[in-house]
């Protein structure tokens, strides 16, 4: 656990804006990315509910539960995330506290990555190894690295799409049912990766773990948030064992699907639907009553990337973008192959061993998309810019 004080939360806490168990201004997605996306921590997970499920308690369960190294690297972020004065006492008293926890973690890990953060002038770059902390061989270092990397250039395509797309992108309603106990979370991560990656490539979505006007929380009724159905070009619905259980339960999935059914296009014979297997199998997932429609299988996670182009993004986009969509897919597959035939192994492997008090390189980025993918990376990829921006942009192919 954390060495923070009492004292030292109760300042936090003024500064993240946490009376009414917020923080700043995360909804529940971004908080969600916040933490997934530049930690690899899943804040969502059971043991941060401890003290409750809004995100100020989840967030003080982060606290109580985590060393010092990793939170003083997600307090660095979030007091960037603040866009306080630092002339502002509070934060200056917050920034503080963090050099107090950085020095604390210096003074028991002598290899600690950690730099100090300048109170007047700003924070030096954190250069945590996430791998070191997570104890991973230097192998499954490499692994993690390859399926970094390949997301991002898939996320990278995406981007291309959605500038293809311009002004004729297509919406989508998605149907799913939130996983039932903490086993079942992998259902609720891929439906949010779904709905990032559809984001992405430029397919408006509603989706009910939006907290937009295309979502269902801020309490928006489910009658309001199914209303969406009927202006979406397509609707896509997540199989699982909890849908089927909740919608033989006759509860709210029951109620959508049903109002789905009986829309006026009914979808469930038209173009319009996009079936999706994730977990379990016909009989297990698949209500009765849909059982003999057809749907597509994503329970093989590696072959989710090629799935995700011939059987969603070619249904949704126009005839026109299609030959696009299959020179987009081609490059992708050629990237993946290349990065999981261990071709850049040798530089991976030297990110991964060297990342120790390494800086992030300046460079000049003229797609401000690229420039946001690798923002998003883990400090000690972000070290090798350069690299992965040539990977990103083709360079490399």
């Amino acid at each position: 656990m954390s060495k923070l004080k009492t004292i030292d939360k109760m300042k936090l806490e003024q500064l993240f804006n946490m009376g009414g168990g917020y923080v700043l201004g995360f909804s529940d997605r971004t908080f969600a990315d916040f933490f997934l996306n530049d930690f690899g921590i899943e804040i969502d997970q059971e043991k941060y509910r401890m003290k409750g499920t809004s995100k100020a308690n989840r967030l003080r369960s982060f606290w109580a539960i985590e060393d010092d190294e990793i939170v003083a690297k997600v307090l660095t972020e979030l007091l960037r995330v603040a866009e306080r004065s630092k002339e502002d006492s509070l934060y200056v008293e917050c920034q503080s506290i963090l050099n107090r926890l950085i020095d604390d973690v210096k003074n028991i890990q002598s290899n600690s990555f950690l730099s100090t953060t300048d109170v007047n002038g700003g924070h030096d770059n954190l250069s945590f190894s996430s791998f070191s902390t997570q104890r991973k061989s230097i192998q499954d270092s490499l692994q993690v690295m390859r399926e970094i990397v390949i997301e991002k250039v898939f996320e990278k395509r995406l981007y291309l799409i959605s500038n293809m797309a311009a002004d004729n992108k297509p919406s989508c309603f998605i149907s799913h049912a939130w996983g039932r106990n903490a086993d079942e979370k992998k259902d609720d991560e891929f439906v949010r990766k779904l709905e990032k990656h559809l984001d992405l490539a430029g397919v408006i979505t509603y989706y009910d773990g939006r907290s937009d006007e295309r979502g269902a929380k801020g309490g928006v009724s489910l009658p309001q948030f199914m209303s969406n159905i009927d202006k979406t070009d397509y609707i896509v619905v997540v199989y699982t064992p909890a849908f089927k259980e909740k919608y033989d339960k006759k509860t709210g999935i029951t109620t959508e699907v049903d109002y789905i059914l009986n829309t006026r296009n009914n979808p469930f014979v038209s173009d319009k639907l996009i079936p999706i297997l994730f977990d379990g199998d016909s009989s297990t997932s698949i209500p009765s009553l849909l059982i003999s429609r057809r749907y597509y299988e994503f329970t093989d996670s590696e072959s989710y990337y090629s799935y995700f182009f011939d059987y969603i993004l070619s249904h949704m986009y126009s005839s026109l973008l299609r030959k696009e969509l299959a020179i987009q897919r081609e490059i992708f597959i050629q990237q993946k192959e290349k990065i999981l035939s261990g071709h850049y192994d040798n530089k991976l492997e030297s990110i991964i061993q060297n990342s120790e008090g390494l800086k992030n390189s300046q460079i000049n980025v003229a797609d401000q998309q690229t420039k946001s993918v690798l923002d998003s990376m883990s400090s000690e990829i972000n070290a090798h810019r350069e690299f992965l921006e040539s990977i990103l942009s083709d360079k490399c192919f």
